[in-house]
């Protein structure tokens, strides 16, 4: 008989407090479905996260490895120019002038005389204008491959084009200037137009 009346008040528990306890069961259940529903996705971002950080410290790391490796190479070979005004060739680049025939390929008068051209039709009035023109006309040379030929030289000395088209852009300016009279360092100063 005390288990009928247990049953019994069971029974009449459940229907005395069911209004209470299925709402309170399914916002509980319902809550504990939005908490691990919310923390997957919070944990989901997180790992997205973690994968875009990780990318970037890998992208950190590549891009410092090659400034390290981009030093130590000017630290070996030595820099192309000297760092004052106006900027010179070094040692360095005044050898690799010299032994991939730049000068000469330069100095040819009638190679010469179309440089100018180019650099004046550029609207050089300075001779900063000068420098930034006659290193533009070398990109426009090496454009047109004009530069070709020193592409043995400059695989052989491990060397970039750019380099060359410094070295010999450099040069350039020199000679304009010195045809002109005028001085590279008035490279910071206004001078009289190329005409």
């Amino acid at each position: 008989m005390g288990t009928v009346t247990t049953t019994a008040q069971t029974v009449t528990f459940w229907a005395e407090y069911a209004h209470i306890i299925i709402p309170l069961a399914i916002s509980l259940i319902g809550g504990v479905l939005t908490y691990v529903v919310t923390f997957t996705q919070y944990k989901e971002r997180v790992s997205n996260l973690k994968e875009r950080v990780d990318g970037m410290e890998k992208s950190l790391q590549e891009t410092r490895d090659m400034a390290v490796a981009a030093k130590a190479l000017v630290d070996v070979k030595g820099s192309l120019t000297e760092a004052k005004s106006p900027i010179s060739l070094s040692e360095r680049g005044s050898r690799i002038l010299t032994e991939s025939h730049a000068i000469e390929f330069i100095d040819d008068n009638e190679r010469f005389s179309s440089l100018l051209k180019r650099v004046v039709s550029k609207n050089s009035s300075n001779a900063y204008d000068v420098q930034e023109s006659s290193k533009e006309v070398m990109n426009e040379l090496k454009e047109e491959g004009e530069l070709d030929n020193f592409k043995d030289y400059l695989f052989k000395q491990g060397l970039l084009m750019d380099d060359l088209i410094t070295v010999m852009g450099i040069y350039l300016r020199d000679k304009i200037l010195s045809v002109k009279n005028w001085n590279a360092e008035d490279i910071d100063r206004q001078t009289p137009s190329l005409d």
